[in-house]
């Protein structure tokens, strides 16, 4: 039985900042995941400024800063096309734009070439873990590769950072609480725009919510509210996708699409963080609608918490107790994130003409109370 210290499930973003922290401090760590590579489709799109001050703590911010759009904004548009709001966070309190667009696959490729520094650092694609046993001083962790076969590592922690759809906290039989919205919407990826603005728009329209978000190197992506009676189906179709862009971008219309598909957003969080010597980190902790576009972000907050603690821990510079403060720590202030998403939500979404028509211009009102604003 080949021994770690730290056993990272999954090759996200978060299970990638995880294993680069663990890496520069020197710790014995295996990384895995289930698919052959990290992501090539569009994901997240949107990186915040503490998440950039993470990429530049692993030492990685000049590749990174050169493939995002820095600093934009969002303007909120009524049914009638009017502008009623504009949020547009220009202050760097820690270094770097609030709010950046970038895209997921060069993230994740770019923390996975920041994984070579680190001999320390081993690496498995195309394996699952398909079972844990904590011995209270250790975690015995099967491991299935692509052809079957299976292996038995151990390690002292494992960090579960294995997506929304968690086989670990499954087996640790850790629920989630909070809701799953009821609307489901479809997200379009675009290649080749030669949109200049450079702000997401927000379409706050009862008959049809939607967004068009910036992104770098010409990409650009669009999400439709699925309305009532409507099937994914017939939503996918792609004459009805460019149909949907049509209403918003002329220029847009012609644009390859790489990516289209209809999903379910979630508010919800994980009963405990913690089991024993296992820690749940990312998505296998925590869901959140995008309207904050906060997901990966709290994911990578997570990874920044846990992992010096496990690695100080690890070389005994800290007692086990400091692995406590890391749910501690995190869990309100996700699920404050995600409460916030969900308001956000709610000026997105209007339920009907008198709902956007009171939520928008109470906040035209708000905004002339500099506080408020």
């Amino acid at each position: 039985m080949a021994d770690f210290q730290v056993v990272v499930a999954g090759a996200g973003p978060t299970g990638l900042v995880m294993a680069n922290i663990l890496g520069a401090f020197g710790i014995e760590t295996l990384l895995v995941e289930a698919n052959a590579s990290t992501v090539s489709e569009p994901r997240a799109v949107s990186i915040d400024d503490e998440s950039l001050r993470t990429m530049q703590y692993l030492g990685l911010i000049d590749p990174v800063r050169a493939h995002i759009v820095a600093g934009y904004g969002s303007h909120y548009y009524s049914a009638a096309g009017d502008c009623f709001a504009r949020v547009m966070p220009d202050i760097m309190e820690f270094g770097f734009p609030r709010r950046s667009a970038f895209r997921q696959p060069t993230l994740e490729a770019q923390l996975r070439e920041g994984l070579a520094r680190y001999p320390c650092v081993k690496t498995r694609f195309l394996t699952r873990v398909t079972r844990i046993e904590d011995r209270g001083d250790s975690v015995s962790v099967d491991l299935r590769a692509q052809d079957g076969s299976i292996e038995t590592v151990g390690a002292r922690y494992v960090a579960a950072c294995d997506g929304a759809r968690s086989g670990i906290r499954e087996a640790l039989k850790i629920s989630l609480t909070g809701s799953t919205y009821a609307q489901r919407w479809l997200i379009v990826d675009l290649v080749g725009s030669t949109d200049w603005f450079r702000h997401t728009r927000v379409y706050c329209d009862p008959a049809r919510p939607a967004l068009a978000l910036p992104g770098p190197h010409g990409t650009r992506r669009y999400e439709f509210m699925m309305m009532p009676g409507e099937t994914a189906e017939e939503l996918l179709e792609e004459s009805r996708v460019r149909g949907l862009m049509a209403r918003h971008s002329a220029e847009d219309e012609g644009l390859e699409i790489v990516r289209k598909v209809v999903y379910q957003f979630h508010a919800r969080i994980a009963e405990r963080w913690r089991s024993g010597n296992v820690f749940l980190s990312g998505d296998a902790a925590h869901l959140t609608p995008p309207f904050a576009g906060q997901g990966m972000n709290s994911g990578v907050r997570d990874a920044q918490n846990l992992a010096w603690k496990l690695a100080l821990t690890l070389r005994g510079e800290l007692g086990e107790g400091v692995l406590d403060t890391y749910e501690s720590e995190r869990r309100s202030h996700a699920w404050a994130l995600i409460q916030m998403a969900v308001t956000m939500g709610h000026v997105m979404m209007p339920t009907s003409r008198w709902n956007a028509f009171v939520t928008q211009w109470g906040m035209r009102l708000l905004s002339l109370y500099p506080p408020a604003r």
